[in-house]
């Protein structure tokens, strides 16, 4: 499988809204993504069994949607409208209507004692398949034991507001991963 971003280029979908995490582009290069990988079907083999599966509109598809939607701002199962442009354009598939999407979730929610197991299996599979996709490209294919492959995401800050009315930040907290123990870096103001 090779993973390639087709040329979206002439496409003019604006989808963004206020509350986007991404650019139009950030959410076709989602949907793209997902649409690449397979990623409902992942979700749907996972999730065999928990959901009726002679349906058209499945868990994995209304799952794989609502992330997308996610992107473009959508803030509730109902915001799946924000997609539409993106149907037209083979990047998702159509959810003909709100109630399905809704009964897909509660049917999931109905084994929620399996949905966690199920999911974090389906996420690896996922990510297995992105990193595979990658081919020579990928960085764990050079990462050696002396030269291992390091995420640092030492500076990331999380920032949660309150929808409350003339809410503040509520919840300001840096995200720290140390690196490996054998690797020592120089702090500032540490005296090392």
């Amino acid at each position: 499988m090779t993973l390639t971003v087709q040329d979206h280029q002439h496409l003019s979908i604006d989808i963004t809204t206020d509350q986007s995490i991404c650019t139009g582009a950030g959410t076709l290069l989602v949907a793209d993504t997902a649409n690449t990988l397979g990623i409902a079907e992942v979700l749907d083999e996972h999730l065999a069994g928990l959901t009726p599966s002679a349906v058209t509109h499945t868990a994995g598809t209304v799952m794989t949607s609502l992330a997308v939607a996610l992107t473009a701002g959508a803030t509730c199962l109902d915001d799946l409208d924000l997609l539409k442009p993106l149907v037209a354009t083979g990047l998702t598939r159509p959810i003909d209507s709100m109630t399905t999407a809704h009964r897909r979730i509660h049917q999931l929610h109905d084994h929620a004692d399996l949905v966690d197991d199920k999911m974090t299996r389906a996420m690896r599979q996922a990510r297995t398949l992105a990193w595979n996709a990658l081919g020579a490209l990928n960085p764990i294919a050079s990462a050696t034991r002396d030269d291992p492959l390091i995420i640092d995401i030492d500076a990331s800050l999380i920032h949660i507001h309150s929808n409350t009315q003339n809410g503040r930040t509520d919840l300001q907290r840096r995200l720290r991963v140390p690196p490996p123990v054998r690797l020592r870096r120089p702090r500032t103001g540490s005296g090392r």
